[in-house]
């Protein structure tokens, strides 16, 4: 069963405006003979398991309402440093931390970096790089609206 997912992103992008909160992405999906609704959810200090327990009761009740979904398994979550991003404040989220980043260049193609998020200032992401040799370190400056993906690199 096929489920229209724009009713759904239209209640939770209603739930969170004027929070300081986003939503990241939303899954819908049938399993089995139900339909599991995923929701993503971040801000710039992050979230709660008690602020994602909060959201869940107020999606439910809109979901309930809404009565397009009969029966379904709801999960709202932070989306995790695994999944990627792209937008200018997930990048001040990470000031300190080190990403890998899909860019796009001027003419077109793709580039590919890692380093340590040192600052963002007025769409500009300056990456503190670490190369094998010295004239591969310094800064490195990507602009957001060029970015095609970005990702927490973990240290293990």
């Amino acid at each position: 069963m096929e489920v229209n997912k724009e009713p759904l992103q239209r209640i939770i992008e209603d739930l969170v405006r004027g929070t300081e909160f986003r939503l990241i992405e939303l899954q819908v999906k049938p399993i089995q003979r139900r339909t599991l609704v995923r929701v993503f959810l971040d801000s710039e200090a992050g979230i709660t398991i008690d602020q994602c327990q909060a959201f869940s009761h107020r999606i439910a009740q809109q979901l309930n309402d809404l009565e397009t979904i009969e029966n379904y398994v709801l999960e709202v979550s932070s989306p995790g440093t695994d999944r990627p991003f792209k937008d200018e404040w997930q990048f001040r989220k990470n000031v300190g931390r080190t990403v890998a980043v899909t860019y796009e260049t001027p003419d077109g193609r793709q580039e590919h970096v890692s380093g340590t998020v040192e600052r963002v200032d007025n769409g500009i992401v300056t990456l503190s790089v670490k190369g094998k040799r010295k004239t591969e370190s310094g800064e490195h400056l990507i602009y957001v609206d060029r970015v095609v993906e970005a990702r927490v690199q973990l240290k293990w």
